[in-house]
């Protein structure tokens, strides 16, 4: 989203300010680093589930390139548990899913490495996930898997901008409220009025 892009909503604004408060915040209330020894993290899933089939089939593979610990969130016992292993790594490897909001509990300086398809990540979430790291001071890194598609499927494509009245936030009662609301998706910022125009896209 692009409000945590510095001076996307006026001159000297910055999100990154928040942003360090709350992970400073998290690693008071849970932290205590040093649960990862090597400082590098390699994670994807171990077991496949019904809810999502998937597993990253060769991580055992680049934890032995790479001297890394291997994890799987889901084996954490307590939210204390991944604070404290994500604090202590200096770098993640892994493949694209929906646990990169635990770089949050990274260290600014550290690096998450992810395996994927650039191009298909992209038309599903734009560029919200390396502006996001960048602004938590993280490096973000995508990797192409070897059997990408050049061009992803049509399908894929979803073009974010309808009609002003038909957008989800103008039918609830929120719009008939006169302050404005702000809106945030992968690649913009809007700042709706009821009953009136975008002020800013």
């Amino acid at each position: 989203c692009w409000m945590y892009k510095d001076n996307a909503l006026f001159q000297g604004f910055s999100l990154r300010p928040v942003l360090d408060w709350v992970r400073r915040a998290i690693w008071r209330a849970y932290g205590d680093s040093g649960l990862i020894p090597s400082g590098v993290i390699a994670y994807g899933r171990q077991s496949e589930s019904g809810l999502k089939p998937r597993r990253w089939l060769n991580a055992q593979e680049v934890v032995d390139l790479t001297g890394a610990t291997l994890v799987d969130f889901r084996s954490f016992d307590t939210i204390r548990d991944e604070v404290r292993a994500l604090m202590s790594a200096s770098v993640v490897l892994t493949v694209v899913g929906a646990h990169i909001p635990a770089s949050l509990f990274m260290r600014p300086g550290s690096t998450w490495i992810e395996l994927g398809c650039k191009r298909v990540v992209a038309q599903q979430w734009g560029q919200a996930w390396p502006i996001l790291l960048s602004a938590l001071g993280v490096e973000f890194i995508q990797l192409d898997a070897e059997d990408c598609p050049q061009d992803p499927p049509l399908g894929l494509t979803v073009n974010p901008w309808i009609p002003l009245h038909q957008h989800p936030i103008m039918q609830r009662p929120v719009a008939a409220m006169s302050q404005e609301v702000a809106v945030c998706h992968a690649s913009a910022l809007c700042i709706f009025r009821a009953n009136a125009e975008p002020l800013n896209s």
